[in-house]
């Protein structure tokens, strides 16, 4: 089969790639094919906690998760589908209470922050007050991120392949990839059992 643009994995970010590449083409003149060696989910995505947080000290990656979790939150009031979104919020401890760590996460918190991520640096007591239980030292600090939650990792992955098959993306399960196959810098197929 001839393919324009070839996925190899069926995991949350290789089901999205090819959701959204089907939607950008014409699924005649330029096909867009996942292809996994086992089934939807088989690794890490479906092994998945699903929690959606943006505490990352990469920009690019806090804006990804940033987007996912808008995304995946408005999912059912756009689509009827739900994927179980619970908004629960989420609290990231501080590695230690260095003060080099502690400047660490209030400068992962000011990013996200510039970046439109709902987040705040919240000290022992707050932490106390937004986790019930919890026992923390006095010294104690962690980045909070009210609108963030997790989702149900199964029907997350079997909402995102639909929507990828309905855009025209061909999704092949049961198909490794042994081989890319490239000429000069540039793929141009890839060699499967089949």
């Amino acid at each position: 089969m001839r393919a324009r643009i070839v996925i190899v994995g069926g995991g949350v970010i290789g089901i999205c790639i090819a959701m959204h590449a089907a939607q950008r083409t014409d699924a005649l003149r330029e096909p867009v094919m996942l292809l996994e060696r086992g089934r939807i989910g088989a690794g890490s995505s479906g092994g998945s906690t699903a929690v959606l947080r943006q505490f990352y000290a990469s920009p690019c990656t806090a804006g990804m998760a940033r987007d996912s979790l808008k995304y995946l939150a408005g999912l059912e009031g756009r689509t009827s589908r739900s994927v179980g979104f619970t908004p629960s919020g989420v609290l990231t401890l501080a590695r230690s209470r260095t003060p080099a760590e502690i400047e660490r996460l209030e400068g992962v918190v000011a990013m996200m922050v510039s970046i439109g991520i709902d987040a705040r640096v919240v000290r022992a007591e707050e932490i106390r007050d937004l986790m019930p239980g919890i026992d923390v030292p006095d010294a104690t600090v962690a980045a909070w991120e009210p609108t963030a939650g997790f989702v149900d990792s199964t029907r997350t992955l079997d909402a995102l392949v639909t929507f990828a098959r309905d855009h025209g993306a061909v999704v092949r399960t049961g198909t490794a990839v042994e081989q890319l196959l490239v000429e000069g810098d540039r793929v141009v197929g890839v060699r499967t059992p089949r």
